[in-house]
């Protein structure tokens, strides 16, 4: 008997052991059917993702690649007016060198204003194939410096003595003489060379010390004899004397530029600027003591100065700058000049607009602008107002193109 029990013991337990392995394979059976739905579902779902991750990639390649061409468009579309700006700038050369104010119409002005001029040889800077015209514009300007000793006037043609003869007349000498020291240094940077301006820092010594003898507590009046003090002059001034400093550093005239800058700087913000309504007075009569403080109503002065703390760097923050701009824009209505009321007097307000990306304005204005006055250049249509345009179409250019050339990098 005892031998039976430990046979049936032995029966039963090889049983059990049966059992339990059986359930083991069953259930690591069952857990490779799941592990296997488990990776199949997995596996489902990486190549779902995938496609939707290709798939976003594509539409943002695809978005990307339409933006890159219509940008492109816009390039080809703004390019030829831009072209077209620097030629009739070019086109109202003289033999010279000087740049007449409009001597490309009937009727026009073979009169030369240093200020309009340099303001549109500062534009030719924008393509290389200019650089020669601003050369010799700049040794004609350079020799009228030395010349006046800084007094640099207006001139007309003489027919009769084939010349360009003073007319004694001009209108700030501040601002002509920061004019021309604002293209000397950009023509430096453009890669111009410098040592093709005969007598350049003769010029540029009598400049700064014409600019200093006009300084009253660090502000310029608008001439020798006046005690008038604006705004607009003084920030040309300011920048002016900033790039001669930044432009020749190691030079005694770039060495007192940077000291008179610095000066005019503190002292702009200190007398003209409202940081309560972030805005800027237009001009300070020092005989009276009077002052031109912002009004709204009236485009020039009031208007157009707020935008000079917008194309200069007058060290306001981009909120404080776009803020200026947008006080401008709701109160004056300027992208549409087909009336030829005489906006056209102003396209620094679509560099201004670009300054703060405000694309949708600047390509209104520039559209109108064109549309207005690429046909019908009759004077009073000047060379100032092509540089100016000019310059905010090679901005607007840029801004495309960089795009562009985002795209296919």
């Amino acid at each position: 008997m005892g031998r039976e029990k430990i046979k049936v013991r032995s029966i039963f337990l090889w049983v059990v052991l049966v059992i339990i392995l059986v359930v083991a394979l069953v259930n690591i059976y069952k857990l490779k059917a799941e592990n296997t739905l488990i990776k199949e579902d997995m596996e489902t779902k990486i190549d779902e993702n995938v496609q939707i991750a290709a798939d976003t990639l594509n539409a943002e390649f695809e978005n990307e690649k339409t933006s890159a061409y219509e940008n492109l468009e816009l390039v080809y579309m703004y390019s030829p007016y831009f072209y077209y700006e620097l030629r009739w700038i070019a086109d109202n050369q003289a033999e010279s060198g000087a740049i007449y104010i409009n001597a490309m119409t009937e009727g026009g002005s073979l009169d030369v204003n240093p200020y309009f001029s340099c303001r549109a040889a500062r534009a030719l800077l924008l393509d290389d194939y200019y650089i020669p015209k601003v050369s010799a514009y700049l040794n004609w300007h350079t020799s009228k410096v030395i010349e006046t000793n800084g007094l640099v006037t207006n001139y007309r043609y003489n027919s009769d003595e084939e010349t360009l003869i003073s007319t004694g007349k001009y209108d700030s000498t501040d601002s002509y003489l920061a004019e021309y020291l604002m293209l000397l240094c950009e023509y430096c940077n453009a890669g111009g060379t410098v040592s093709d301006i005969s007598n350049y820092e003769q010029a540029v010594e009598i400049s700064v010390n014409y600019l200093e003898s006009l300084m009253k507590n660090g502000l310029t009046v608008t001439k020798i004899d006046s005690d008038d003090i604006y705004f607009m002059d003084n920030v040309e001034v300011y920048y002016a004397l900033k790039l001669i400093s930044e432009t020749f550093p190691d030079k005694s005239y770039g060495i007192k530029a940077k000291t008179l800058s610095e000066t005019s700087y503190s002292r702009i913000i200190e007398e003209f600027y409202n940081e309560e309504d972030n805005s800027f007075k237009t001009g300070i009569f020092a005989s009276s003591g009077e002052t031109m403080e912002f009004d709204d109503t009236r485009l020039y002065p009031c208007g157009i100065a707020q935008l000079y703390a917008v194309i200069y760097d007058l060290g306001l923050s981009d909120e404080k700058k776009k803020n200026l701009y947008d006080k401008f824009c709701e109160k004056y209505s300027w992208t549409d000049v087909t009336d030829k009321s005489g906006t056209f007097d102003y396209p620094m307000i679509a560099v201004a607009a670009l300054e703060v990306g405000d694309i949708e304005r600047a390509r209104a204005y520039i559209d109108s602008f064109e549309n207005a006055y690429q046909n019908d250049r009759t004077y009073p249509f000047y060379v100032g107002a092509a540089g100016w345009v000019a310059i905010a179409e090679k901005k607007l250019i840029n801004n495309y193109d960089s795009y562009v050339e985002d795209f296919f990098d």
